[in-house]
């Protein structure tokens, strides 16, 4: 819970992703896993928990994985998806070896409609980042994702 510059109370709900593909069949290989069917299970089952929350934003990472998860529960809130970079995972050298190639937006809004594609990232990551790069990388777009936006969220 947060306060708002006017004092009022606000949410910011933090959300990991579904379970990915390649954790239930290991014989699925690609750099950018969708969520497997318990995965979108876990994503529907999240978006009906937080119906009632009065969440107002959602921003989502650019793996599929996590824009997948904020689709399932964008729908359950009638809500859109904003595509955040910043809100991305580690880019750890020793699990990527380039800097990861996201879908564009506008090829995931055709599968996922309820990305808002109006919305500009606030940070892009640089790779490859160390531990403690991608942990003020992280501080930062939650700054500023508060900043922006003075409402309930969940990122």
């Amino acid at each position: 819970m947060m306060h708002t510059e006017n004092g009022m109370a606000r949410s910011i709900w933090i959300c990991r992703h579904g379970n990915r593909i390649d954790f239930v069949d290991p014989s699925w290989k690609g750099p950018d896993p969708h969520l497997s069917p318990d995965g979108i299970r876990q994503a529907q089952e999240t978006g009906q928990r937080l119906r009632h929350e009065k969440i107002q934003a959602i921003f989502a990472s650019p793996f599929l994985r996590t824009v997948e998860t904020a689709y399932y529960i964008a729908d359950a809130l009638d809500l859109r998806i904003k595509i955040e970079h910043g809100a991305c995972e580690w880019l750890n050298p020793q699990w990527y070896l380039e800097q990861p190639r996201f879908v564009p937006p506008e090829a995931l809004a055709k599968r996922f409609p309820r990305i808002d594609l109006s919305y500009t990232t606030l940070v892009r990551p640089s790779y490859p980042e160390t531990l403690e790069e991608c942990l003020e990388r992280c501080r930062r777009t939650a700054m500023m994702l508060a900043t922006a936006n003075p409402t309930n969220m969940l990122i």
